[in-house]
């Protein structure tokens, strides 16, 4: 198996000097596995944050594009197929990732294919919640549920009348990034829905939510700077509906928890830091 691990130079685990050197003159910098055969080579490349951004200006490759492209070319070839790994933090520069696509695409002959995991949080999300009762003993009549919401695009009502069939308590945290607009909306829909089914729901502004029993993040919202907005309870179940990595029932997950200490060795001897990227993607290479 091919694989190539793609992330920012900022990021880099821990560098000799050798990589401290590379990193001021190159825009790109090529790290290959130390046991990479014919049957299967890991390489690792981390990008220069500021040189990609002012490319992602430009309408043509660079001499550095093309020289990463050059020796990409040398190391896999002709009817090769290359799995594409790119640390979590592309997520937030969706543009990058795709200059980075795009420049290995131009070659044919290869095939590069970036490992994607389906999120399918949504779809377990209820077996999470249904454990966490069984395991604490919970009483369903007391049972509270508070959807938080940052973003009014997030909001999703397929998934609260889901929640309501099965719940007796849900609620609505409103953060302070959905305007007063988007708040009048969703507050129709709500009690829309309160009217027709006989729920009690409510969009709470309150800071002190401690008697929940579960926390669904339906936005992307930072947990640790979510907690210090937010008095939470240390024994609620808190569930980031984005993070896949939060899925341990998929198999992927599990996959990488059986192979963590030979998936921890690749990445210590390519000097990754493995906190950088995500587990169940990490876990699909030895699915």
């Amino acid at each position: 198996m091919n694989t190539i691990f793609i992330d920012f130079k900022d990021n880099i685990a821990k560098e000799n000097k050798l990589d401290k050197i590379k990193n001021k003159l190159f825009k790109y910098v090529i790290k290959d596995d130390i046991l990479n055969g014919v049957l299967s080579k890991n390489t690792y490349i981390t990008i220069d944050r500021e040189y990609i951004q002012n490319q992602l200006k430009k309408s043509k490759y660079s001499y550095y594009d093309k020289l990463l492209k050059y020796n990409i070319n040398k190391k896999y070839k002709k009817n090769e197929s290359v799995n594409l790994i790119f640390s979590k933090e592309f997520d937030k520069y969706i543009k990058v990732k795709e200059y980075i696509l795009d420049l290995f695409r131009l070659n044919k002959i290869t095939v590069y294919n970036e490992i994607v995991i389906p999120n399918k949080l949504k779809l377990n999300d209820t077996l999470y919640i249904q454990k966490y009762i069984k395991d604490n003993k919970k009483d369903l009549n007391k049972f509270k549920i508070l959807i938080i919401l940052d973003n009014i695009n997030d909001y999703d009502e397929t998934k609260l009348l889901e929640y309501i069939s099965k719940y007796k308590f849900i609620d609505i945290l409103k953060t302070k990034n959905i305007n007063k607009y988007e708040y009048n909306k969703l507050l129709k829909n709500i009690q829309r829905i309160n009217n027709e089914y006989g729920t009690t729901i409510d969009i709470i502004q309150k800071r002190n939510i401690q008697k929940y029993d579960v926390y669904l993040v339906y936005s992307n919202l930072d947990k640790m700077q979510f907690s210090r907005n937010y008095i939470l309870s240390n024994k609620s179940l808190y569930i980031n509906m984005l993070d896949v990595d939060l899925d341990v029932l998929s198999e992927e997950y599990i996959c990488y928890e059986r192979y963590e200490p030979e998936i921890l060795t690749l990445l210590n001897r390519l000097r990754i830091n493995a906190n950088n990227f995500s587990k169940v993607k990490l876990g699909f290479l030895f699915k």
